[in-house]
């Protein structure tokens, strides 16, 4: 099986001032890395300089900036004051010393975002985003540090190269289409082939990009790119087509795309619900994208030498919805799911659902209003708007996106989010699940339990606690079933293997029959995970045994089961981080004795307690 590959930014991790040159200028057309210097540093900082128009005093982002060469070249002939952004550490200090400036300072990008928004003037990146990763969310740090009406300087090759484990690679993304939805573009051209070879001319532009004003006294929204790898996957071209070529749509946030006119468009967004101007900006062409990309009511207005082009006011009655669950997992879009059904109620259109393959024979014949098609199915110019209901992460950590979640689901539920991404009504209620086959799987009176789950810090870590529980519901009279997917999950040295006297249904079986044994149970007995939630969807009580998670994490149930006594609730705090991609992730308390204490000091009588509560408890003949 061939290796994947991957980015690979040791490339940049110089060793000295030399390597750094040869890295940032490599010898080409019989030019050493020198000449290129001596040549080529003077010929940009003039082009820069140029479309800039610096003055003593300006603050200037030189994104991606090396041992800053640029940097130094611009403070010389201006007076300017540099911020040097750089994703190598051995770079930045390299910089600090071949610059020598009081003038100058160095960062990590992520540092750049604690400095506040709109404090530079301008911004350049030479050469820098065609090696970027993630290059959406660095031409979003970018504009966001721009203040309004500054400008950004742009030179890069025609395509993108990444440095990877397998060598330079291009991801096929169009930086300048991404360049655009943020910024709108003044002006670009090609290098001078005296300067930089012909070659280099023709592989290379340079662009100079304007950052739009909001309007006053609101937070600027911002004419963005598509900022996450989780969002919406809105085609090119809005799918609505308007006066004089205009095309625009909701479905990635309001976006509008202008032609190239002989007067400049005039653009405003405004949100209908609370009466706020929310951006308003005057461009010659290009893409207009709000920030937001959840439900807002928005206006879209377009004027053209002072006469009105365009004026609408979402309506999505009768119109092509599609609301994106872009996960594989089980519980997550079962919680979500009937904020979609109440989003379709309100506005009455006419709603897709793009939701994992698992749960489409469970939903389909329940709604037989509703398309379901999966993620790969989805025909992107089909709809008015897009919606995306997801938790969202950043570096494997939990992010709260304020573009994309009014707010925190660590505040409100995991499933109720969804309904203030959607704007509907936040109570919850469950999906309706239809099965093919709904007969009793046994006649004895049963109860379902799930032992399993996709991360140490959600199983219940007492050794001896679900043994204890077996015996005790066989003593109380029920066969125990265990319906767990995998008989036997861990990683390591820790793995959790089906409860002994549990009787086995694991194993790859569709989740209809799942749900099948689910209906006809007594009750459940499960963790915080999938199998719980399809257990409240079925309609019986749910026994859900969790540390990790505040209980307003889930849905209610009466028959939860935490222990405050100990270290509780880490999932829903904003101060840690909890690492999705580690299976033996405890954010307050790992490789330490307290560890997964959460679950661990849950013990088996607290369990039988609750269990005791439940209506109808071993009442049978």
């Amino acid at each position: 099986m061939p290796m994947k590959a991957t980015y690979n930014p040791a490339v940049f991790d110089v060793a000295n001032l030399q390597d750094a040159q040869r890295i940032i200028l490599t010898p080409e057309a019989g030019l050493t890395t020198d000449e290129r210097w001596q040549t080529e540093t003077p010929y940009l900082a003039a082009l820069i300089a140029e479309n800039l128009q610096l003055a003593e005093g300006s603050v200037v982002i030189d994104y991606g900036c090396g041992v800053g060469r640029l940097a130094k070249e611009l403070i010389s002939r201006s007076g300017c004051r540099v911020v040097g952004v750089d994703i190598s550490a051995n770079m930045r200090a390299l910089a600090e010393a071949y610059v020598g400036s009081e003038r100058f300072s160095v960062c990590a990008p992520e540092e750049l975002d604690r400095r506040g928004d709109g404090f530079a003037d301008a911004a350049i990146a030479v050469w820098v985003l065609q090696h970027c990763p993630s290059v959406d969310q660095d031409v979003a740090r970018i504009r966001r540090a721009v203040k309004t009406d500054g400008w950004l300087l742009v030179v890069n090759e025609n395509h993108r190269c990444l440095p990877t484990n397998k060598g330079w690679m291009s991801d096929g993304l169009d930086l300048p289409q991404i360049l655009l939805s943020r910024f709108g573009v003044e002006r670009r051209g090609h290098l001078d082939p005296e300067v930089m070879t012909k070659g280099r001319s023709e592989t290379t532009f340079w662009a100079v990009y304007r950052a739009a004003a909001p309007a006053p006294d609101l937070p600027a929204e911002e004419i963005v790119s598509m900022a996450s790898a989780a969002q919406p996957d809105a085609g090119a071209i809005p799918t609505q087509l308007g006066p004089k070529g205009v095309r625009f749509d909701f479905n990635d946030g309001c976006r509008v795309v202008l032609p190239e006119s002989e007067h400049p468009w005039r653009v405003r967004i405004s949100d209908l619900d609370t009466g706020n101007v929310l951006f308003e900006t005057e461009i010659k062409s290009g893409r207009v994208n709000s920030t937001k990309r959840y439900f807002v009511r928005f206006r879209l207005e377009v004027w053209q030498q002072g006469e009105s082009v365009l004026a609408h006011d979402y309506a999505a009655a009768d119109r092509e919805v599609l609301i994106r669950f872009p996960v594989e997992t089980l519980g997550d879009p079962l919680g979500w799911f009937p904020y979609a059904v109440k989003f379709k109620e309100r506005h009455g259109c006419r709603l897709t659902c793009a939701i994992t393959a698992k749960l489409i024979p469970l939903l389909r014949d329940a709604y037989p209003d509703i398309a379901f098609v999966t993620q790969g199915d989805i025909d992107p110019q089909r709809y008015y708007a897009t919606y995306q209901v997801a938790v969202f992460f950043q570096n494997s950590a939990i992010y709260d996106h304020k573009d994309f979640v009014p707010c925190d689901f660590r505040l409100v539920g995991l499933h109720r989010a969804a309904g203030y991404i959607l704007g509907v009504d936040p109570e919850e209620f469950p999906p309706r699940i239809a099965l093919a086959d709904d007969s009793r799987p046994v006649a004895e009176p049963y109860v379902c339990i799930a032992v399993q789950s996709t991360m140490q810090s959600k199983y219940w870590n007492n050794p001896t606690g679900w043994s204890e529980i077996v015996d005790f519901l066989k003593g109380a009279g029920y066969r125990v079933i265990c319906i767990d997917q995998k008989r036997t999950h861990g990683q390591g040295l820790v793995w959790t293997h089906i409860p002994h006297g549990a009787e086995d249904e694991t194993g790859d079986r569709p989740l209809a029959e799942r749900a099948r044994w689910l209906k006809h149970a007594a009750f459940f007995v499960g963790l915080s995970s999938g199998l719980s939630w399809l257990a409240w969807a079925v309609g019986i009580p749910v026994v859900m045994i969790s540390g990790l998670t505040h209980p307003r994490t889930e849905f209610a149930t009466p028959f939860r089961v935490i222990n405050y006594h100990a270290c509780n609730s880490c999932w829903n705090d904003p101060l840690v981080s909890y690492m999705r991609d580690d299976f033996m992730t405890c954010p307050r308390h790992q490789n330490t004795l307290r560890q997964f204490e959460c679950t661990r000091l849950i013990t088996a009588e607290q369990v039988k307690t609750v269990i005791r509560t439940i209506p109808g408890f071993a009442s049978f003949g």
